[in-house]
């Protein structure tokens, strides 16, 4: 282990030994909260700052973040309501191993996902749609490739993200959760 190691993992040591000071093994939420809020105790101080200040550098990183991944796959068409509003940083965030499910019949969202979960997989992201939309753009000029893992809620009702074509035109559209989606939908999953 190198030095640089060595120090990490006794700044971690330190930081365990300090909470378990703090907080008791058996302390009830009410006494948890009192001692995340103290703003006089050195250690919740340190903590607060440090995680603040991360915080505001994940939200910087993720500003401008969706308007990239869209640009990657050089959609034709975006609906307007796939912005940072209606999917917020989180449903950005790549899963692994993609792989298209295809039911061949008429089947809900919800139906869609407990049979993805049967196989080990849990419905994609918009992150997770965009990554494979930009990486296999011919596929959705086949048929539609739905994500169910990321929902926006407008005010016409929850909406999903699909991939789709028309003629040699790929779109980037959004679609409605509720209801059932035809046989010919696809729809995109990643490991659990």
């Amino acid at each position: 282990m190198s030095n640089s190691e060595n120090a990490t993992s006794a700044q971690l040591l330190q930081v365990i030994a300090k909470f378990a000071q703090t907080i008791p093994v058996d302390a009830d939420r009410r006494e948890v909260q009192k001692a995340i809020e103290d703003n006089d105790d050195p250690f919740w101080v340190f903590l607060k700052e440090r995680f603040a200040k991360k915080a505001v550098e994940v939200a910087k990183a993720a500003r401008g973040a969706l308007a990239e991944m869209v640009a990657l796959g050089r959609y034709d068409w975006v609906s307007e309501h796939i912005n940072e509003k209606n999917f917020p940083p989180e449903s950005l965030v790549l899963g692994s191993d993609p792989k298209v499910f295809h039911f061949n019949r008429y089947i809900s969202s919800e139906d869609a996902i407990a049979e993805m979960e049967k196989k080990g997989y849990r419905p994609a992201t918009l992150g997770d749609l965009l990554d494979y939309g930009a990486k296999n753009p011919e596929e959705q000029r086949e048929y539609p490739i739905v994500a169910l893992g990321s929902v926006a809620v407008l005010d016409d009702g929850r909406r999903v993200a699909c991939l789709g074509g028309h003629g040699s035109a790929r779109r980037l559209s959004l679609h409605g959760f509720d209801g059932d989606w035809g046989g010919h939908c696809r729809f995109l999953a990643v490991r659990k």
